[in-house]
């Protein structure tokens, strides 16, 4: 995930920021657009997103933003337009509220940003064709550019864009929004979107700190879990742990910069550090803080410094607070080292050999997972291991008279006769055909003991609370069946975590309740 640069392809008009205010442009469709670049964070490529079921059709989804969930919404659906393909011009715009939440808005193509006078912008007269949803987004109709260049551009309010997503969007008075602002204010904001630089992750190994750019740290670690040394391993490989799941192969920072070994406890910090799927764990001392550096802070390494160990390691220096310096490792050539390459072969043995355990046999006997993990229709979601009894393969379903559309029917389960609902018919999507891989989660519905029909269950693995957040406002509305979200492996992979007490309301917990209780099933 990564910032784009916003490249100005039309020249900023001093004398008309001066009588108005400067505006982000971009383009759907055939059409231009604008928004208040006090109303814009920044602009980011779409990433992959998680579909959150029973919202707005505009919501396309969720995606991780540098550990905060960003919800997205097709601007194309908002203003009643067609839709077109993604490409490689494909942008989302980041709109920030004055509550601190954001929200994301998908947009064809950036085309700049752009000064626009006060005595250009005239009411908006007919926008968004016969769509009368499209017309109530825009304050205005801007004229941009000059002579046979000249286009017209509308002129979005973010605050109705963000009530209409179910989002609360208090208005306030904001630096720079009026049109008397002075232009300074903008001005600076403007750089800081053009010059925002990378998001990276500072640490410390002896007196000295380094930074990794936060697309090569897929995750920072303390080390809780038992560290199993190697035989015949080099000094600076500390062992291999267990991750999620995977073995992990741990390097020994000071070791590895020809510092002395210092002993690894519970609680220790460690970088997990992924290029190209070559994963390692990097043992720090400290991990100072996640910070974007802007690239004017950012110079070339000295020649003096490129020589010796560690000139092929440091791309590049940070000038931060003044007579702070940090120095920028190039993941690459960290992975490269000897070292590294032989600790990751160590990994890929170990992990070898070890069998992954069965989910049901993890449960029954009584281990501490606190979420267990499954599939509908290509979304991952999860439910907490205490509201769960078990997870059983599909015996024999016998459908029930007069049921609700969601029931997929009745099972016998030692003795019991359980209603059993199909997840993916209450979310209003489609039933995916029953394999080997589709379980029943067996769980409690508010004092229901009910079957729960799901693709296939991933994994029981524990997630910290650091790894979770509240679902955005517009998932997370009254009685809403999402109540969480977890971003695992640096944001690529979100985890949408379920209340089982919230999958149905209380009418259908009622039908339910009535399929429960009757006494015409015979399974």
């Amino acid at each position: 995930m990564s910032s784009e640069t916003i490249t100005e392809n039309e020249t900023v008009d001093t004398e008309a920021a001066n009588d108005g205010q400067l505006y982000v442009t971009f383009t759907l469709g055939s059409e231009t657009m604008a928004l208040p670049i006090s109303e814009v964070q920044e602009i980011v490529r779409p990433d992959e997103m998680a579909r959150i079921p029973l919202t707005p059709l505009h919501l396309l989804g969720v995606m991780a933003l540098r550990g905060r969930m960003l919800p997205v919404s097709s601007m194309a659906i908002l203003l009643g337009m067609e839709e077109g393909e993604r490409n490689k011009d494909t942008r989302v715009v980041v709109l920030v509220r004055v509550d601190g939440s954001m929200h994301g808005l998908l947009v064809d193509r950036m085309t700049g940003v752009q000064a626009i006078a006060e005595s250009d912008i005239e009411q908006a007269s007919d926008v968004g064709g016969e769509s009368d949803t499209g017309r109530a987004f825009v304050s205005g109709m801007a004229r941009l550019g000059v002579g046979d260049a000249q286009k017209v551009a509308m002129l979005l309010d973010a605050d109705k864009l963000t009530q209409d997503n179910g989002t609360s969007r208090k208005k306030a008075d904001r630096k720079g929004a009026s049109a008397g602002t002075k232009p300074g204010a903008d001005e600076d904001h403007s750089r800081d979107i053009v010059d925002d630089g990378e998001m990276r992750v500072i640490f410390g190994i002896g007196d000295e700190e380094y930074a990794l750019g936060i697309k090569a740290v897929s995750e920072i670690i303390s080390l809780n879990s038992h560290v199993s040394r190697l035989p015949h391993a080099s000094d600076e490989i500390e062992g291999v742990t267990t991750l999620r799941g995977r073995v992990l192969s741990l390097v020994h920072g000071r070791v590895l910069f020809g510092l002395p070994h210092t002993k690894v406890e519970v609680g220790s910090k460690a970088l997990e550090i992924d290029v190209g799927g070559q994963r390692v764990g990097l043992i720090v001392d400290h991990v100072s803080e996640v910070t974007r550096i802007p690239n004017h802070q950012i110079e070339e390494t000295p020649g003096l410094l490129k020589q010796g160990r560690m000139g092929d390691l440091i791309h590049s220096i940070c000038k931060l607070d003044g007579d702070r310096l940090v120095s920028n490792l190039n993941e690459a050539a960290l992975l490269s080292q000897d070292v590294v390459t032989e600790a990751m072969q160590h990994a890929e043995e170990q992990e070898a050999n070890t069998e992954a355990e069965d989910v049901g046999q993890a449960i029954e006997r009584g281990k501490t997972m606190q979420w267990v993990v499954f599939i509908l229709n290509g979304g991952e979601y999860a439910v907490q291991g205490a509201q769960i009894r078990e997870i059983v393969r599909v015996p024999e379903i016998v459908s029930v008279p007069q049921a609700p559309d969601f029931v997929e029917g009745a099972i016998a389960l030692r003795g019991r006769i359980l209603p059993v609902i199909s997840l993916a018919k209450r979310f209003g999507e489609a039933a995916g055909e029953t394999t080997d891989d589709t379980k029943i989660i067996v769980a409690e519905m508010q004092g229901v003991v009910t079957g729960m029909l799901v693709d296939s269950v991933r994994a029981v693995m524990d997630i910290s609370d650091a790894e979770c957040q509240p679902a955005p406002e517009i998932v997370s509305g009254k009685n809403a069946i999402i109540t969480g979200l977890a971003g695992l492996d640096n944001g690529k992979r979100i985890i949408m975590l379920l209340d089982m007490d919230r999958v149905l309301n209380d009418d259908e917990f009622l039908a339910l309740q009535e399929v429960s209780a009757s006494e015409a099933i015979e399974v």
